[in-house]
């Protein structure tokens, strides 16, 4: 972060930061795991780097302020993330029992993941009061790569402060290595490129005076007002065209919607008198009332009154498929097509000829169905004549 450092402009822009601090540090921490313990550590970067150079989100939003706004632009500035992971860091669980970790929009998850992304910022994982190092088999598949970098140990007294130094060490060490290459402020930076184009063009202004004009290139054809419609329309007939310009067909769908591609495996089968979901996970129950399908119209905007919810087919004693299970549903008085591989049914369900639900056929469905998960897209799939296939990924756990 920028505020109050002293820019110096000469040949070339350099900045000159407290303590020879050279990189900004971000504290990703979860407010239930290890709170007053992340407050110590907070404090004693702060003391030695200064409240410039260390973002903590309870400090450093103001009040009213969009925080993920606010979080999205302090990890844009950051160098160093510093993930603060205690005892209860991976099973953190929500109001429901679900962990916190599986909701693609949980902020711990969106943050390392963020960092982790980028090749100009060092995620270093910080371990709480002798915390555990998560495995990458029971991580997101986003925050995987979190299991393979070099943790530091922090714990409570009598080793905090022994344990601190260490940190504050290796933050020295790597914030030299991590010093920021391209984070000048842009007005800054704008500046900048403004007298570095100044001295270019005054340079080639003096170097040409005397010069007889150099003729400009047009791209376009001038207008000329003698000129008859018809020749102009003669010489555009003439105009070769490129060898390599091919035309793109259109494609009849937009694109698939792959949102986790390391998630939990289902495949769907349908024909046009039956649609089955198979939970192909190893493990682990769908809910059925977390799912939904949705027609799509020739030009791929769903259909509001076509949507086929999974919770239609909730039962008192099954409200979800088993993993290695199916469903299906039936268009009454036709046969299912029941594909080799759905051998044990959770549920089943039969529709109407001329029922709304039915979704997914070409003519309720002229430009295929998307998938939806708590309301969600996650996948689309085509409609066709005959046996049609669609694999799509839910949210991990």
């Amino acid at each position: 972060m920028w505020r109050g450092k002293c820019l110096y402009l000469n040949v070339m822009l350099s900045v000159t930061l407290k303590d020879n601090m050279m990189a900004s540090l971000f504290m990703s921490y979860r407010r239930s795991d290890q709170i007053a313990l992340t407050g110590r550590v907070y404090d004693r970067l702060v003391q030695k780097f200064g409240s410039e150079q260390v973002f903590k989100d309870v400090e450093d939003i103001p009040a009213g302020s969009d925080f993920r706004k606010v979080l999205e632009q302090a990890l844009t500035k950051a160098d160093i993330v510093l993930a603060m992971i205690g005892p209860g860091w991976l099973n953190a669980a929500d109001s429901q029992g679900r962990r916190r970790l599986d909701n693609p929009d949980d902020f711990v998850r969106l943050e390392i993941a963020t960092a982790l992304k980028r090749d100009d910022v060092l995620v270093i994982p910080v371990l709480l009061d002798n915390a555990k190092m998560p495995v990458a088999n029971h991580l997101p598949a986003d925050l995987k790569e979190l299991a393979y970098r070099n943790g530091v140990v922090v714990r409570n007294d009598p080793d905090f402060g022994s344990d601190i130094k260490e940190l504050i060490a290796i933050i020295e060490e790597k914030s030299v290595k991590a010093a920021p290459k391209s984070k000048l402020p842009l007005p800054l930076l704008a500046v900048g490129l403004l007298i570095l184009a100044a001295l270019v063009v005054g340079g080639v202004l003096l170097a040409n005076q005397g010069q007889p004009p150099v003729p400009t290139t047009v791209s376009e054809p001038i207008f000329n007002p003698t000129e008859t419609p018809a020749a102009i329309a003669a010489e555009a007939s003439a105009t070769p065209v490129p060898a390599t310009a091919t035309p793109v067909p259109p494609t009849d769908t937009p694109a698939p919607t792959v949102l986790f591609p390391d998630g939990r495996p289902v495949e769907l089968f349908y024909d046009a008198n039956s649609l089955y979901l198979k939970n192909e996970a190893t493990s682990g129950r769908l809910q059925l009332s977390q799912i939904a399908f949705q027609a799509l119209d020739e030009s791929g905007s769903p259909i509001s009154s076509r949507i086929y919810q999974g919770s239609d087919i909730v039962f008192s004693d099954f409200p979800f498929v088993e993993s290695g299970k199916c469903f299906e549903v039936v268009i009454a008085g036709q046969s299912g097509l029941q594909p080799a591989a759905c051998e044990s049914y959770n549920a089943q369900r039969q529709l109407g000829a001329t029922s709304t639900r039915i979704i997914w056929t070409p003519e309720a469905a002229p430009g295929g169905f998307r998938v939806l998960w708590d309301q969600r897209e996650v996948a689309r799939c085509l409609t066709g004549v005959g046996l049609q296939n669609c694999q799509v990924n839910l949210p991990p756990r």
